[in-house]
């Protein structure tokens, strides 16, 4: 029996924002700037997903889309692990300058891009998103015959 890469992907999305969310309002870890935006990619594969699954006509466009999405999130996620090793320089997105008391008391109080208040088996959360971005774009790019393969047999009959 076949496993579909698409469901497979929206049920490892929910699962990925749960824990994020869980992390963040039930476990009191503040996320970076950037820890929020690596957020998105699975917003927009849950959305990308749904629509291959609800709309068959659009499955290979939505099937791009999703590779696009996976490719953002590895993106991002790469440079959030290299900000966290220290092989590039924070970006203004995630510094915190202080020019008042209150931008000051955020400087100390809010998260840092350079430091991941949580570790999981010895891994950011950044580094085990991009562990497991860069396996689904993996699959999802081996998965790309498989896909042309379906839309070609589906309009044939």
């Amino acid at each position: 029996m076949r496993i579909s890469f698409v469901p497979v992907l929206i049920v490892i999305s929910i699962a990925s924002l749960l824990i994020a969310f869980g992390a963040e309002y039930f476990m009191g870890y503040k996320p970076c700037n950037l820890c929020i935006l690596e957020r998105y990619p699975y917003y927009f594969l849950l959305f990308f997903g749904s629509c291959q699954l609800l709309a068959p006509k659009y499955k290979i466009i939505s099937y791009y889309f999703i590779l696009f999405c996976l490719c953002v999130s590895v993106i991002l996620s790469g440079y959030h692990t290299s900000l966290e090793h220290g092989l590039i320089k924070e970006a203004t997105f995630c510094s915190k300058k202080a020019f008042s008391l209150k931008s000051f008391y955020s400087y100390l109080t809010e998260p840092t891009c350079l430091k991941p208040e949580i570790r999981i088996f010895g891994f950011s959360m950044t580094e085990l998103n991009l562990i497991l971005s860069s396996l689904l774009l993996f699959i999802g790019i081996i998965n790309i015959p498989n896909i042309k393969n379906s839309e070609s047999q589906g309009s044939k009959a």
